[in-house]
């Protein structure tokens, strides 16, 4: 059996990891550029998203190539000091859609298909 960095994790190891407590004070594309530079130590990154929408401000999505760079980035970095707030690190708990791209198994998710029907239907 697999051993999980983050006891209280609901969610199974996959290739994203789901960031939160960030600094929301500064810059998307610094925070973005800062969290690179942290997290490529660990292996390839695929993307990184980060919001500022009201309700995920502080929050990030780090989408490694494989599981085993995501969980040696999660085991060394949960409650990393990072722009002044420590880290708190998970796995996110759906397949990023571009591992889902790359593996073949991509569908759009309700909402994108509701507004691509909308905009058919205009």
């Amino acid at each position: 059996m697999e051993k999980r960095p983050n006891p209280e994790s609901s969610s199974q190891p996959n290739q994203t990891l789901y960031i939160k407590n960030l600094n929301d004070k500064v810059n998307k594309l610094e925070v973005k550029r800062l969290l690179y530079q942290l997290f490529s130590a660990y292996g390839y990154i695929l993307e990184i998203y980060v919001s500022k929408a009201p309700k995920k401000r502080g929050q990030a999505f780090i989408v490694f190539d494989t599981v085993h760079d995501a969980a040696l980035a999660l085991q060394a970095l949960q409650n990393f000091s990072f722009l002044e707030k420590n880290l708190n690190i998970d796995y996110a708990r759906d397949k990023s859609d571009v591992i889902a791209r790359k593996e073949g198994t991509y569908e759009k998710r309700a909402k994108q298909k509701r507004e691509a029907e909308r905009a058919a239907n205009t």
